[in-house]
């Protein structure tokens, strides 16, 4: 058995494609996955915090309602108004926890933005209300 010239030219040697794209997806998911987080943040739900810590005071419940407005125990603030209202209020505090409740019409986002606030303003805990 010979291996003619025109058998030789006829092999090519050709890169597999198909194992590569597999361990990029792979390397994709486990990057993916082992993004840090920008910013952790405590939640807890609220019958959770409730029964857990026996509180000494109201609880403070910041609602995101569905007119674009904000409510700290019903008294309506302005988003610019925020911050130092919570810092006020947190100020005389023992426990720093804030219920958030936020309409079904209120993006994400408006809550992200609402957890920074809150955390920038010395609340520790953040707990959603249902």
């Amino acid at each position: 058995m010979t291996m003619t010239a025109r058998s030789i030219d006829s092999l090519r040697g050709e890169i597999n494609i198909t194992p590569f794209i597999d361990v990029l997806l792979v390397l994709l998911v486990i990057f993916m996955v082992s993004v840090k987080v920008r910013q952790v943040l405590l939640a807890q739900l609220a019958h959770e915090v409730a029964t857990g810590r026996r509180a000494t005071s109201h609880p403070i419940v910041l609602e995101l309602r569905d007119n674009g407005t904000y409510a700290l125990n019903q008294h309506v603030v302005e988003r610019r108004e925020l911050p130092g209202y919570l810092s006020r209020v947190y100020m005389r505090r023992s426990e720093s926890i804030l219920f958030v409740k936020a309409g079904p019409s209120r993006r994400y986002s408006e809550l992200i933005d609402a957890f920074d606030v809150a955390t920038g303003a010395g609340v520790q805990v953040i707990a959603m209300a249902p």
